[in-house]
């Protein structure tokens, strides 16, 4: 009581400290799923300090957990392991909730008049989302049509991608009034990209504050939360972001085990290597991993990296960010700190660069995990070169679904190099993820999309790639276990002895499942991180 009115936040971190040590016994009358691979269930579970100390085919743990002076939780629904999503995007994803009225729009002018009915502003600017793929003319809007509606404000509408935007005439003055940016813009469109994009969004969202910033995470880790992922992968922090993650894990408001992953060209290595040693030691969810490096852009907008030029714009290969030097520089840099680092690179010419830089680390880049986000193209001639690295590849499924257009950029004839989940598997360690607010963060469909490969929408991708299905164990698996790895923890994607207790309660036992749509049906009734706050409270 004497603490609890000296210091609130003190007597919050003692009762925190108190639950966390209390022995929690847990059991499902339905059972419990502890791994998918290999398949291990139970009937109940013992946790203490908020990891799992044994499990039991018998309802004992619980009793032993009460007998302990602990207390013991029962439910008649599924227990199976939380949902790991190795790459996404916090801030952004809380934006979207800002804005994500114009996501739903099916051509420009209906996003005009939406924008004009309700401008969302951050700061000064009104900002948007947008998909001009899914629009019936696949036009995206342009500066002069933004300037006729607002004049006199700054706008930015980004695309779903976040590869690419649209500024109008004040929003363009600003963003090159701003030292660096310039180089990625189309000014007589109003068009922007990759880093560009990256920094005008960033003097954006800085302008707004810590207290915005914050609000607009707490958003993305309730979305995170209510669907069942209980660790993510922050794929590009800076230190603004850094700081404010330090604030709300401080404050006992990170919901979420939360692993970052730098950008470089805004700290020095040795800033990382510091903050990377500091988060394993002052912060209980927080941990920084390693360095995100973008190599080229996407596929939407035309500006990942091919080998060939795109088959719609026959005058195109893309755009690469970094040179092959610059790259094997960073790598090697990050590399001897024995850091992680993780490369995004799509488009297959990207990847032969990525590749290319790996072959001079050798062994350490499967013994140090290093990452290739994406991977979306992949020619049979790289398959050996994976093969014999095993980089972590880090893989967003639902890309299927969304990429409608995607036999039209690449053709038929390199269709078959699209999104190859199944091969890729069997050689080396895939994990999947959503790329969040790019995909949805809901794990059912991404479960669905890798399983039916646009099968159910008829999709020219599914006849060219059906081989490349995977059951339902082994979505899972890559959702859970192998996205624990692709975060370099191996106490994270199981409900085993000695790793984390991070489960969810839902209303269906996925594995039993035959008919994959039935996937999207699954409801998550629990987490956890919920009954911890509980506990908490009581």
């Amino acid at each position: 009581d004497i603490y609890c009115g000296i210091n609130n936040l003190f007597c919050s971190f003692i009762v925190k400290v108190l639950v966390l040590h209390t022995p929690i016994g847990v059991s499902s009358s339905k059972g419990i799923i502890l791994s998918y691979k290999p398949l291990v269930e139970a009937k109940s579970l013992l946790i203490i300090d908020d990891v799992v100390a044994s499990y039991s085919d018998s309802n004992k743990l619980c009793r032993l957990a009460e007998e302990l002076g602990g207390v013991c939780i029962e439910t008649s629904d599924y227990i199976v392991p939380a949902f790991i999503d190795p790459h996404v995007h916090p801030e952004s994803l809380g934006f979207e909730t800002e804005i994500s009225i114009t996501m739903e729009i099916k051509n420009r002018y209906e996003l005009y008049e939406a924008l004009r009915k309700n401008p969302i502003y951050v700061g000064e600017w009104i900002l948007a989302r947008f998909d001009h793929l899914l629009y019936s003319d696949c036009k995206p809007p342009t500066r002069r049509e933004l300037d006729d509606i607002f004049p006199d404000k700054p706008v930015l509408l980004i695309h779903r991608s976040g590869h690419f935007g649209v500024l109008n005439t004040i929003g363009l003055r600003i963003a090159s009034s701003h030292s660096g940016i310039g180089g990625g813009i189309d000014y007589e469109n109003g068009f922007v990209f990759e880093k560009d994009l990256m920094l005008i969004r960033e003097h954006i969202l800085n302008r707004a504050g810590d207290e915005f910033m914050i609000k607009l995470l707490d958003k993305a880790i309730e979305q995170f939360v209510l669907n069942g992922v209980l660790t993510i992968g922050v794929a590009g922090c800076d230190t603004k972001l850094l700081n404010n993650l330090k604030t709300m894990d401080v404050k006992d408001n990170l919901l979420l085990r939360t692993y970052v992953y730098m950008i470089l060209d805004k700290i020095d290595i040795k800033e990382i290597v510091r903050e990377y040693v500091l988060s394993r030691l002052m912060y209980r969810k927080l941990r920084v991993n390693g360095v995100k490096v973008i190599l080229d852009g996407a596929l939407g907008p035309r500006t990942a990296y091919l080998s060939k030029p795109y088959s719609d714009e026959p005058t195109n290969n893309g755009v690469l960010l970094i040179n092959r030097d610059d790259l094997y520089r960073i790598a090697m840099s990050v590399n001897e700190y024995g850091l992680q680092i993780a490369i995004h690179a799509i488009g297959d010419a990207a990847l032969d660069i990525v590749l290319d830089v790996f072959e001079h680390l050798g062994t350490d880049v499967e013994k140090l995990q290093h990452r290739i986000e994406h991977a979306s193209i992949v020619r049979d001639d790289q398959l050996e070169k994976i093969n014999k690295l095993k980089p972590i590849l880090v893989v967003q499924p639902h890309f299927i679904l969304s990429d409608i257009w995607i036999h039209e950029r690449v053709g038929e004839d390199r269709l078959k190099y699209v999104y190859r989940f199944k091969t890729l598997s069997n050689i080396t360690t895939l994990a999947f993820s959503t790329d969040a607010p790019v995909e949805p963060v809901n794990p059912w469909r991404t479960i669905y999309a890798a399983a039916c490969r646009g099968a159910y929408e008829s999709l020219p991708i599914y006849k060219h790639t059906m081989s490349e299905k995977m059951n339902i164990i082994e979505a899972l698996h890559s959702y859970t276990k192998l996205a624990g790895l692709a975060l370099r923890d191996n106490r994270l994607g199981t409900l085993l002895p000695g790793c984390y207790a991070d489960f969810i309660i839902v209303d269906k036992n996925p594995i039993e499942i035959r008919e994959p749509r039935d996937l999207l049906d699954i409801r998550v009734l629990g987490n956890s991180v919920k009954i911890i706050k509980e506990l908490t409270k009581n």
